[in-house]
């Protein structure tokens, strides 16, 4: 029997371009998900606008949520559980949540800054690492 083979070489890249758009159809789905625009510095010394993708976590008593991979964890928000995270509100403007959050949480600060592309802060990473060692201490005793 005979099969006609329907790749080509040429068409590839709609193949790719199509996927990438229903991915992006299926995220935006998600109430949580949003996407930002960042002016970013690439090796070479010029600068790139940059696509980053985040998950806000919703109002209080909900899970918590993952910023960069929207995994739910069984903490909840607005609880003590929130000091085991980074918690960053993005207050911008530019993060359009269908939730309507714009509070985003990170197993670290370092996360955060590589997520957002920013510099990091060593004076402020030392203090939440302070902070949470001092809650885990607390809740060992």
């Amino acid at each position: 029997m005979f099969y006609e083979d329907q790749y080509h070489p040429t068409t590839e890249n709609d193949y790719d371009d199509i996927r990438a758009k229903v991915i992006d159809d299926i995220k935006s789905i998600d109430r949580g998900y949003c996407k930002i625009f960042r002016v970013v510095p690439k090796g070479n010394g010029k600068m790139k606008l940059t696509k980053i993708e985040m998950y806000s976590s919703g109002d209080a008593n909900s899970n918590i949520r993952d910023a960069v991979t929207g995994k739910y964890y069984c903490y909840k928000v607005g609880t003590n559980d929130e000091n085991f995270f980074f918690k960053v509100a993005l207050s911008t403007g530019e993060c359009k949540c269908k939730n309507g959050s714009n509070t985003f949480y990170y197993s670290s600060p370092e996360e955060f800054y590589s997520h957002l592309h920013i510099k990091p802060d060593a004076s402020r990473i030392e203090q939440w690492n302070e902070k949470k060692i001092n809650y885990i201490n607390e809740l060992k005793q």
